[in-house]
């Protein structure tokens, strides 16, 4: 006896079968439609698969809007919604005055701009999760999914990766570009570390909120917010949300704050499908192995 699988029964999950002769066993029917079944499952479940991870990003902290703080991920087709809703607390334009409420991300970037409200602690604390939020939906509106050069999250965001510029904190200019040296000479926060040169800041916290390829180089970056909180004889917080690139060749990732010049809404369609820009040109001269 010879049992055929009928084609279409493959593109709509059910067993069509063709009776090559009058009788055909019990044993051929079933082993027929569970073939036919599990090949249409499998097909589904790539597809499916497959349409989740090129739209779809994995988000590893609490966004600010409102009924809305607890997802798990972020996907291209709800980045306009989000733009648009509620976010908590609402900011006061002008500061500290009651002419306008600014409720959401696309009020606060055409109004008052990416990073233009705070001018203290408390102005910063306001304008924290619209920072937070609204960059994270700008950058991921055109980011992509790119290769890994770390096995792991986590072994990205160790001290061995992360360079000087984000690890530690710089109160001068002259401070600033000394820890811009240390990065540019690929040396990490675990080096300056090992050396003496620096301490470990426990004023320094870093947050992963999301990995994607948001310059368009191909490679995953990490999205990250910074936050800075002297706990000594001082008052100084600071915020910053920004990516860090890993670069082929170099151990030490790259340390790119967000400003109100990247983080805008797009003012025309080819604007809103371009990456973020790379300050960096990205070198693939020396691909280096997976950490």
């Amino acid at each position: 006896m010879t049992c055929l699988l009928h084609p279409a029964g493959l593109q709509t999950g059910f067993c069509g079968l063709l009776h090559v002769r009058e009788l055909l066993s019990v044993r051929c029917i079933v082993s027929a439609c569970l073939a036919a079944v599990l090949m249409s499952a499998q097909a589904g479940f790539g597809q499916s698969k497959s349409k989740v991870s090129e739209k779809c990003f994995v988000i590893r902290a609490e966004i600010g809007v409102r009924d809305d703080e607890k997802r798990t991920r972020i996907c291209k087709s709800d980045i306009d919604r989000l733009l648009r809703a509620q976010i908590e607390p609402p900011l006061d334009w002008p500061r500290h005055q009651s002419e306008r409420r600014i409720n959401n991300c696309e009020e606060y970037l055409t109004t008052i701009g990416y990073e233009g409200y705070w001018s203290s602690r408390s102005d910063q604390a306001a304008e924290a999760p619209y920072m937070r939020t609204c960059a994270l939906l700008v950058a991921l509106r055109t980011a992509g999914h790119g290769r890994s050069l770390f096995k792991s999250a986590s072994r990205a965001m160790s001290l061995a990766s992360l360079p000087p510029t984000i690890a530690f904190h710089a109160a001068t200019t002259a401070g600033v570009e000394e820890l811009e040296q240390f990065a540019k000479q690929d040396m990490s926060a675990r080096d300056l570390i090992a050396q003496k040169t620096f301490s470990r800041n426990n004023d320094i916290s870093i947050r992963l909120l999301a990995v994607a390829d948001v310059d368009g180089d191909g490679i995953n970056d990490y999205i990250v917010e910074r936050w800075y909180r002297c706990s000594g004889p001082c008052a100084d917080s600071y915020q910053r949300v920004g990516y860090l690139s890993p670069r082929p060749g170099r151990r030490v990732m790259q340390w790119t704050p967000f400003d109100r010049n990247l983080i805008k809404l797009p003012n025309s369609a080819a604007e809103s499908d371009a990456f973020l820009p790379a300050l960096v040109a990205p070198s693939h001269s020396a691909p280096r192995r997976e950490r």
